[in-house]
């Protein structure tokens, strides 16, 4: 078949970089298949160059296009069915953005070009988000744009690497153009190829435009831009001296908007400084600015010295959202308004979304108003966008109120500007008066409102006209409301005046024990949810309602009916957990009203039923994630919910069949109801399941049984099942030599969750089975050393239980020497070390392997002998760094002789932030010299916590105390002093008590003696003391276990004075009479008393 006329084949670009055309007659020879033979063997040499140098890539693209380029078919047909496909910009730009069919989109452009294709003239092109596109064939788009392109959009594909030559060549023929077109002096293109693309508004994709590429760009682009978008593009000092260099030759004279949006024009770089600078030498006739989403909290008064000036005097929209700007300088921007009045004339929106705004911002923005400053200003967006309500404001919510009456009655002064639409901050402390004119629509410009009210401003912004204010965002928080705010909170709702509430959270903290106060307001506020729908409601929060069986019957209601549509965060937080509130059956209720409704809830994200009774009914909760009208929950808290066998026995379905997919946070915590084997099913469906839990981030499970699974847990956690971990709270595990082994295990082959962090430790309690064989931990640690990650995430290790060697020990130090576990706190309780531990830890310690800890705990490891702590002790001596950020120190009881050793190393300046000291297995010897240390001022300075533990009952106290009275510069931080054992004597509690008098005992906030043989006489000059030299931070007193009598006890409380403990908190002693006294005579009245059997008595 032959046909009549020519088809243009592209040549690849030639070594000038550029394009050459070739006329080939249709006629021409053929291949069978009707493709002319010189184009098809042009197209195999370029498949098999491509093929030879393995650039796949390539090939695949050239097939595209070859498609297109040698089609056999008529071009007439193929240009019938672009016609047919309706050629749009939006069109072209989406066929460009993948391989398959980038050829058509090329040969659409060129068909267009050539005018074979009648279209309307495309004004926009999208060149961005291509995929397993190269630089050189998104370039061929360049080439054949048509002259009627204005806007057009690029990522790196084009700005970086391979593509920035050929987009420069691009912006070089553009740039001809216009100034050919405009009378100026410029490169004509080399070849007289086609017109090019008259460039008006121009746009970077996010992170396609470096500091070196702007350089190369910007001084090409500008002179021909009427709009420019940089936004998502770090710029750094180079590019924002390119902007700047280009500003000042006045290349943006025709610029009219630019856009600086999040390109790094903050305070750690020159960029704010260049451009004003540039600014005040040649101004800018932009009429929008975009300055969003740059830290400019340093950098906001030099902006302001050319903001509203005649460095930009025409400015109508100006965006500076999310800037960081603290409450302290928020108010700046409009006092530079203030001073220059003329310049911000044009000013007609202002964005400051997302910065702090307190009180004095407030009345500066209204001042600023009423004086007339912004007359043509019709938009104003002030809100911060933070979820912490009014915290900006302060705590004052009578100095807030006032704030917001000001910034009102300046909305209605004569000279303020005719404002359309106001996006206000979140507003607590909001006056009576000021809810009433809110809730009455006086202040139509106000489209976003976000509002703490409290108590009768309840009432007052519901009780008004049936007209309801147009918001556009309406949150409220409603504090305390009354019977009557309920009623009408319900009234408002079914006259449909609350449509764009998007927030609603009801917390009603004065209800009663079974919330029948407010059960008229519940009612109606309730039920006005059953009967209409809120249709832009998203979150509904009522901690504290106390809804009952049947109240929350009505919410299901509403459910059912669906009238909650939008709804993705559901919090029902404290209900009362007493009789008569939610429970099970509402719970039940609820679940099943989703089933039973249309849709459901098919947006619900948010589920916290916590310190409720529902948890009892979670099992229908999960039937209802079954049936698929639940959303894809990301967050759920059960915590004290009273949570059942049943209900995780529900949830481990739910994993098993991969519907918790989307779950981000689960709280079980405080459920102790749970038996072990269900929280083991629950464990092994996430082990077992395909999906399992991808996405969960945090995992608190304290307060449970969580911790007794074993190894069900172990292979949960470490499964891969749950990469995302980033927190696990827990109680600690609970492991026997299995348990041990598993975790060794898993963390060998590396599949401990990286980053996560276990309550800030690895806590594992080893369970060993009574007479049975001590449980072993020199595997695990040999595990995290030999395995290729360790544990880089856990920075605490607490093991408490079994038996540790000298391997194990040696493990544990390199792990730490190369990095595999990056602790900063080793807790080694009852772990069975020897002297020969003790060794290795101290070669460790010489070596400067544990130079980042802050804790050391050894305590309750009996086998430690003086010869060890010695070896530790000079090890800390003769290290290089010591122990510079160790703040505890807790060592085992190594009898008396290591005490010497002891008192060296806290005395060698090796240990200079030591504030916690614990020393086991004292005898008198030891007291002596502990003393002596103290008297001599040997011990740190900065100690606040001490901790001495006899060896028996029969030890003397008596000179370490003697030592602290007669010192000359004391311990004057020490804030806990913790004796157990011993024998204080007379002489020891005359020096105890006058040190306290004295104030070389420091600032006492604990003061732990016990079993140190004080009687009662010993009792009456301590209360004494206490009587003389009051001590107002002393929270917490232990005087249990010691000779004290009731006679003694009378004593103690005739002593004291009302003011000699206004702290005291925590009492306990051994006398139960001592409680009717202290409280009636007023002087312990915030004190709980503890007596025999730990029984607290109020």
């Amino acid at each position: 078949m032959s046909s009549q006329g020519t088809v243009r084949l592209v040549k690849e670009p030639g070594g000038d970089g550029t394009q050459s055309h070739q006329e080939i007659s249709r006629d021409e020879g053929r291949s069978e298949t009707g493709v002319p033979i010189r184009s098809q063997t042009g197209a195999c040499e370029r498949k098999e160059k491509a093929k030879r140098e393995g650039d796949f890539s390539s090939q695949a693209e050239e097939s595209s296009l070859d498609t297109f380029r040698n089609e056999d078919k008529d071009e007439s047909s193929l240009s019938i069915f672009l016609q047919r496909l309706g050629l749009t910009s939006q069109t072209i730009c989406d066929m460009t953005r993948n391989r398959q069919s980038f050829g058509l989109a090329w040969y659409g452009i060129s068909s267009i070009q050539k005018n074979v294709v009648p279209v309307v003239p495309l004004r926009s092109v999208d060149l961005s988000g291509s995929k397993g596109l190269s630089a050189k064939r998104v370039s061929l788009i360049l080439d054949y744009l048509p002259a009627s392109v204005e806007e057009m959009k690029v990522d790196s594909v084009l700005t970086k690497g391979p593509g920035l030559p050929l987009f420069l060549r691009f912006l070089n023929r553009v740039r001809a153009q216009h100034f050919k077109e405009h009378g100026a002096e410029g490169r004509a293109e080399e070849g007289g190829v086609k017109e090019a693309p008259r460039l008006k508004s121009f746009a970077f994709a996010a992170k396609s435009l470096g500091p070196t590429e702007a350089s190369n760009i910007l001084p090409l682009l500008l002179p021909l831009l009427v709009n420019l978008s940089l936004k998502g593009n770090l710029l750094d000092t180079e590019g924002f001296r390119s902007l700047a260099e280009c500003i000042r030759k006045g290349n943006c004279s025709s610029l009219k908007s630019l856009d600086l949006q999040g390109t790094g024009l903050d305070y750690r770089g020159d960029g704010s400084e260049l451009l004003c600078e540039a600014l005040k030498e040649c101004p800018l006739l932009v009429e929008t600015l975009n300055l969003s989403d740059n830290d400019l909290q340093v950098a906001i008064d030099e902006l302001c010295s050319v903001l509203f000036t005649s460095s930009l005097p025409h400015v109508r929209e100006l965006g500076m959202a999310r800037c960081k700007i603290n409450e302290w300088r928020s108010g700046a921007v409009w006092e530079a308004m203030g001073k220059q009045f003329r310049d911000a004339s044009s000013l007609v929106s202002l964005d400051l979304e997302g910065n702090e705004i307190d009180c004095e911002s407030l009345k500066t923005i209204g001042g600023m108003l009423e004086k007339g400053v912004a007359p043509a200003l019709r938009h104003l967006k002030l809100d911060t966008r933070r979820e912490d309500w009014g915290l900006q404001f302060g705590e004052d919510r009578a100095e807030v109120a006032e704030a917001v009456s000001s910034f009102l009655r300046s909305l209605s002064s004569e000279k303020s500007p005719p404002l359309e639409s106001i996006e206000l901050p979140p507003l607590c402390g909001v006056s009576a008066e000021s809810a009433e004119a809110l809730g009455a629509g006086r202040y139509p410009a106000i489209r976003t409102l976000r509002m703490d009210l409290k108590g009768n401003a309840v009432v007052r912004f519901f009780r008004q006209a049936p007209q309801a204010p147009k918001f556009s965002v309406l949150d409220l928080r409603l504090t305390d409301p009354s019977n009557e705010g309920l009623v009408l909170l319900g009234s408002a709702i079914r006259m449909k005046r609350l449509d764009a509430i998007r927030d609603l959270w009801v917390n009603p903290t004065n209800t009663d024990e079974g919330g029948g106060l407010l059960a008229e307001g519940k009612n109606a506020f309730l039920t006005a949810l059953a009967a209409v729908q809120l249709p832009n409601l998203s979150q509904l929060s009522m901690p504290h309602m106390r809804l009952t069986e049947g109240e929350t019957q009505t919410l299901a209601q509403a459910v059912r009916a669906g009238n909650l549509p939008r709804l993705s965060i559901l919090d029902l937080y404290d209900s009362g957990m007493g009789e008569n509130v939610i429970g099970r059956e509402g719970m039940e209720l609820l679940m099943q009203a989703v089933v039973e409704s249309d849709e459901g809830l098919p947006h619900l994200r948010q589920l916290d039923i916590s310190f409720t009774a529902g948890g009892g009914g979670v099992k229908s909760l999960c039937t209802a994630v079954m049936s698929g009208k639940v959303g894809k929950l990301s967050y759920l808290n059960l915590e004290g919910s009273e949570l059942n066998d049943e209900g995780v026995r529900g949830l481990a379905e739910v994993v098993r069949e991969g519907q918790f997919s989307c779950l981000e946070d689960l709280n079980v915590s405080e459920n102790d109801l749970v038996g072990k084997e269900a929280w083991i099913a629950l464990m092994d469906s996430i082990t077992e399941s395909e999906v399992s839990l991808p996405r969960l981030k945090h995992l608190t499970m304290l307060g449970t049984r969580v911790g007794k699974t074993g190894v069900s847990l172990v292979k949960a956690l470490w499964s891969g099942k749950v990469a995302a971990l980033q927190s696990v709270m827990q109680e600690p595990w609970h492991l026997d030599q299995e348990g041990v082994s598993a975790v060794a295990e898993v963390v060998r082959a590396g599949k401990f969750p990286e980053g996560v962090e276990l309550f800030e430790e690895f806590p594992l309690h080893l369970l060993r089975e009574p007479d049975g064989p001590l449980i072993n931990i020199d595997a695990l640690l040999s595990a995290i050393t030999d395995s290729e990650r360790g544990l880089p995430g856990v920075s605490s290790l607490f093991l408490e239980g079994g038996t540790m060697g000298p391997e194990g020990m040696r493990s544990l130090v390199a792990g730490v020497r190369t990095g595999k576990l990056r602790l900063t706190s080793i807790v080694l309780k009852d772990c069975g070390l020897s002297d020969p531990v003790i060794i290795e830890l101290a070669q460790g310690i010489r070596r400067g392997d544990l130079v980042r800890l802050r804790t050391l705990a050894l305590s309750k490891n009996g086998l430690v002998t003086q010869k060890g702590i010695k070896k530790m002790m000079c090890a800390i001596i003769e290290s290089e760094g010591g122990f510079p950020d160790l703040v505890q120190l807790s060592l085992p009881p190594g009898r008396a002789a290591g005490v010497p050793s002891v008192v060296d190393a806290v005395g060698s300046g090796k240990m200079p932030v030591l504030t916690n000291l614990s020393v086991e297995g004292l005898n008198s010897a030891g007291v002596v010299t502990l003393g002596g240390a103290v008297k001599a001022s040997r011990l740190s300075q900065k100690l606040e916590g001490l901790e001495m533990v006899a060896m028996n009952t029969r030890v003397n106290l008596t000179a370490f105390l003697s030592g602290l009275e007669e010192s000359e510069n004391s311990l004057p931080n020490l804030k806990s002093l913790v004796m157990k054992g011993g024998e204080i004597g007379m002489k020891g509690v005359q020096s105890l008590a006058a040190s306290i008098v004295s104030g070389k005992a420091g600032t006492l906030d604990r003061l732990w003696l016990t079993r140190c043989g004080i009687t009662d006489r010993d009792l009456q000059l301590l209360a004494f003391a206490f009587r003389v030299n009051f001590c107002p931070k002393l929270f917490l007193l232990n005087l249990d276990r010691n000779k004290i009598t009731s006679a003694g006890v009378r004593e103690f409380v005739d002593c004291l004075r009302p003011e000699s403990l206004p702290a005291l908190t925590r009492l306990r002693v051994s006398v139960q009479e001592l409680k009717a006294r202290a409280t009636t005579e007023g002087k312990l009245l915030r004190t709980t008393i503890f007596c025999p059997g730990n029984v607290s008595v109020q």
